[in-house]
C-alpha cells in the first residue's frame, strides 16, 4: 500500500514537444483562442450571453443542427432546379417572358445561397493570436538538440526554461480534436499537442488537471464551422 501511494504522489504527465505544423493547426489554435475569448467574455457580461445563448440557432443541439443542414440542401436544390427551369425559356424569350425570367433569377440566386456553407470567419485578432501561440510553441519545440518536456507534477506545471506555474494560477483550459489551450494569471498561454502526451492516456490527463485546478476542459469547434 505504501508504495502504491509512492507511486501516485509522484506522478507526472509529460509533454514532450514535436513539430507544430501551422498549417494543420492554425484553424484548431484559432477555435482554441475564440473560445477562450468568449469565455472571458462570459465571465465579464454574464447576462448579455444569456440573451445570446437564448437567441443564437448556433445554440441548438447538434441533432437538430444536421436535420437544419440537410432541410437546408433540399431547398437549395429545389429551388436551382426551379429556378433553372424558368431561366432557360425566359432567357430564350425574355421580352415575353420577362416575369419567368425574373423568377427564375431568383430562385437560382435563393438555391445557390441554401447550398453555400455556412462559415464565420475568425477575426483578424483571433487569427493573430493563434499564430502567436503556434509560434511560441514551434520555437520551444526546436530549442537545442535535447527533448522539450512540459511537467504536470503535483505541485504544478514546468516550463521548459524552469518558471514553475501552480495550479491555482490556471484560469482555463480549452481542447479541440488536436491540442489543448491552457491559459493562466489571465495573460498568459501554451499550446500542447495532444499526440505530444508521453505514456498516459488524454482522460487520465484531463482528470489529474480537473482535480488540481477544479477547471473542466471546454471544447471549441473549429473557426468557420457550425
Amino acid at each position: 500500500m505504501v508504495v502504491f501511494v509512492t507511486v501516485i504522489l509522484n506522478m507526472e504527465y509529460i509533454f514532450e514537444l514535436s513539430e507544430y505544423n501551422r498549417d494543420e493547426l492554425e484553424a484548431q489554435a484559432c477555435a482554441a483562442v475564440e473560445k477562450r475569448v468568449e469565455l472571458s467574455s462570459r465571465r465579464v457580461l454574464p447576462r448579455v450571453w444569456k440573451a445570446v445563448d437564448r437567441l443564437s440557432t448556433r445554440k441548438a443541439p447538434e441533432p437538430i443542427l444536421r436535420r437544419r443542414a440537410a432541410r437546408y440542401k433540399i431547398y437549395g436544390f429545389a429551388l436551382l432546379a426551379f429556378g433553372i427551369f424558368l431561366l432557360i425559356p425566359g432567357l430564350m424569350e425574355p421580352k415575353e417572358l420577362f416575369v419567368p425570367l425574373i423568377m427564375g433569377t431568383v430562385c437560382t440566386l435563393l438555391g445557390v445561397l441554401y447550398l453555400l456553407p455556412r462559415r464565420k470567419q475568425p477575426s483578424r485578432k483571433i487569427r493573430e493570436g493563434a499564430a502567436q501561440l503556434i509560434s511560441g510553441a514551434q520555437t520551444a519545440a526546436r530549442r537545442g538538440n535535447a527533448p522539450v518536456m512540459i511537467r504536470f507534477s503535483q505541485d504544478g506545471m514546468m516550463l521548459p526554461g524552469g518558471e514553475a506555474v501552480t495550479y491555482d494560477s490556471f484560469d482555463a483550459i480549452v481542447e479541440t480534436a488536436s491540442v489543448y489551450l491552457l491559459t493562466w494569471n489571465g495573460k498568459r498561454a501554451i499550446l500542447l499537442q495532444k499526440r505530444d502526451l508521453a505514456e498516459a492516456s488524454q482522460e487520465d490527463f484531463l482528470r489529474f488537471f480537473e482535480e488540481k485546478t477544479e477547471l473542466k476542459p471546454v471544447r471549441a469547434n473549429l473557426c468557420g464551422k457550425e
